[in-house]
């Protein structure tokens, strides 16, 4: 109950006194490794696999949650992508798992190859913001310079669920900038100007409205 409720220090207390009390039953250890999980702490979760391993935890579920602390530990990706693969086809279509796959290609500047597992994570997990900033990350990479529609709308799209992202805003504006929506452009500093009050927002929005 503490984990679903985002208590993480109140979960993990509750599943080691579990374990305390019976060491041979294995579902705590399991518990405490879905809290790191949830809590994406992946340097906790690693060495608490290291304990489940000792102590004879399931090899495929060890393998698995090792697999995503390795990609997400900014481990080497050429090292780590065959085992990523590996678990891709055994698990299927898991977000966390096809997140960590998608990180692994764009590390090893596959960016062509990233971007369509980004868009199965977001097509699963709308509301999954790490994804989102990985696809536009992708869009960047292989749009950038063609000022194409698609980082048009990763731009868009992502500014309409996240709009307190003041670099993104900024990054959105430089690429309007750059691709002459000058309008555009204006709108997005104004929108800057009321969340940060920068006076050089306003001539720059000056600049804007006469282009």
């Amino acid at each position: 109950a503490q984990r679903g409720l985002g208590k993480t220090a109140e979960a993990l207390n509750h599943f080691r006194r579990a374990l305390e009390l019976d060491k041979r039953n294995p579902a705590p250890r399991y518990g405490i490794m879905l809290v790191h999980l949830a809590a994406r702490d992946w340097a906790s979760l690693r060495d608490e696999l290291d304990r489940a391993a000792r102590e004879g935890a399931d090899p495929d579920t060890v393998s698995y949650y090792r697999v995503l602390c390795e990609a997400n530990l900014d481990e080497d990706p050429a090292r780590i992508l065959p085992s990523l693969q590996d678990e891709v086809r055994k698990q299927g279509a898991v977000p966390e798992l096809m997140g960590a796959l998608a990180r692994t290609y764009f590390r090893l500047g596959l960016a062509d190859l990233a971007i369509g597992w980004y868009e199965r994570v977001i097509a699963a997990q709308g509301g999954n913001e790490e994804a989102f900033l990985g696809y536009l990350a992708c869009c960047e990479e292989l749009d950038g310079a063609a000022g194409s529609d698609r980082l048009h709308r990763a731009y868009a799209d992502y500014l309409g669920r996240w709009g307190d992202n003041r670099a993104i805003r900024r990054d959105y504006v430089r690429y309007l900038d750059a691709n002459g929506r000058w309008e555009e452009a204006a709108d997005q500093v104004e929108i800057l100007v009321g969340q940060t009050g920068l006076s050089s927002s306003d001539r720059q929005l000056a600049l804007y409205r006469r282009t």
